[in-house]
């Protein structure tokens, strides 16, 4: 049984033929301070940041309130085509807007119906789709009937793109209240069973999938610069070798790489890569990169 599930999971990320596995990028032969900004990787978007899509089959619940403090509430269901039908406002697509922007455009149309309103609420009572943005290669809303695992959506979604992050997506669970939580999935654990808490990579209606970008860049004395993804674990030693290797003029002792931290700050440090291949040892840990790593080849003055 685990070894069906572990084929139907590699399928999902399999599922399209993988493209390019690079995006070049054009050789400069700037100092590494300014290709490090040239070659900075955009953040991915925090998970937290994401608003809820209203969807077909949702339940809405929508609140008026008069200019006299009196409140008219109404119930509604999200129809199949994504309409909805209130008093005073008529018949209107609410699927694919968000909350705030359902609450503007009912009071829009009130105000001109001539309905005095003070504030139109709008509550989410009960969802009914699942979104997943990011690295997938269709992402989207999709309609959640019964069971469905973060592998079933990302199969629906057309699977992972060649820049996917596959063991940090975010799944961010949102509360008809407004309350969000989020958790950390990595991918390989539900692959091979490994993860301490199976159902907790269950989804449940309302839930956001962001799958990040994992990629890293090299520049300078390589014979293929450009931005490749790591694909899980990624050394320097790797990296140089997926980008064709050096050029004659490279620097193999001197190989710079900068990364990135959360708070804007930068750490670099120097791999003296020609040394570990000639003696056939390193620090493998202290090789790895990290997601927005960039590598830089200096030329060598001799």
């Amino acid at each position: 049984m685990k070894n069906h599930f572990v084929m139907y999971a590699t399928a999902v990320l399999l599922y399209v033929g993988c493209s390019a596995c690079a995006c070049a990028l054009a050789e400069a032969p700037a100092a590494p301070a300014a290709a490090t900004e040239t070659a900075a990787v955009q953040p991915v978007k925090d998970a937290n940041s994401y608003e809820y899509k209203i969807g077909a089959g949702n339940i809405l619940r929508v609140d008026v309130y008069n200019g006299k403090g009196e409140k008219i509430s109404e119930i509604v269901r999200v129809a199949s085509d994504g309409g909805i039908s209130l008093p005073f406002v008529g018949d209107l697509i609410a699927a694919g807007m968000t909350v705030p922007e359902l609450q503007k455009e009912l009071k829009q149309r009130l105000v001109k119906n001539d309905f005095v309103s003070s504030n139109v609420l709008v509550f989410v009572e009960e969802f009914s789709t699942v979104t997943i943005v990011g690295e997938v290669r269709r992402s989207g809303t999709y309609a959640i009937k019964g069971r469905m695992t973060i592998l079933e959506l990302i199969a629906m979604a057309e699977g992972l793109t060649d820049f996917a992050s596959s063991d940090a997506i975010k799944v961010v669970h949102l509360h008809p209240d407004g309350a969000k939580a989020s958790d950390v999935v990595r991918l390989y654990d539900v692959m091979n069973n490994t993860a301490t808490d199976s159902e907790g990579f269950l989804l449940t209606p309302g839930d956001v999938v962001i799958v990040p970008r994992s990629v890293v860049s090299i520049m300078g004395e390589v014979n293929n610069t450009g931005i490749y993804p790591t694909r899980g674990r990624l050394t320097v030693t790797e990296l140089i070798a997926i980008a064709g290797g050096f050029s004659k003029f490279a620097s193999a002792n001197d190989v710079k790489v900068t990364h990135s931290n959360p708070d804007g700050t930068k750490t670099r440090r120097v791999i003296r890569v020609k040394d570990i291949v000639n003696k056939g040892s390193g620090d493998n840990e202290n090789l790895l990169l990290q997601p927005g790593d960039l590598v830089y080849v200096p030329a060598s003055m001799y």
